[in-house]
């Protein structure tokens, strides 16, 4: 999985398969495309950083399987 941070510039993810995101409540990730999932960063988004973490580990526990 490659993470590109860059500032003023939403944080994009590349994953080799589509992750599967289960959320009860809306949060800042968007899907942009086939597979790449951008997060808003900002003062309002402090919960930005926990969803990558979450989507890593998604994509972690996919390899495995």
């Amino acid at each position: 999985m490659k993470i590109r941070k860059v500032d003023d510039k939403p944080m994009v993810i590349h994953t080799k398969e589509k992750a599967k995101i289960h959320a009860h409540e809306p949060k800042g990730a968007k899907i942009k495309g086939s597979n790449i999932y951008t997060v808003e960063r900002g003062p309002k988004t402090a919960g930005a950083i926990a969803l990558l973490l979450l989507l890593e580990l998604i994509a972690i526990r996919q390899r495995k399987d």
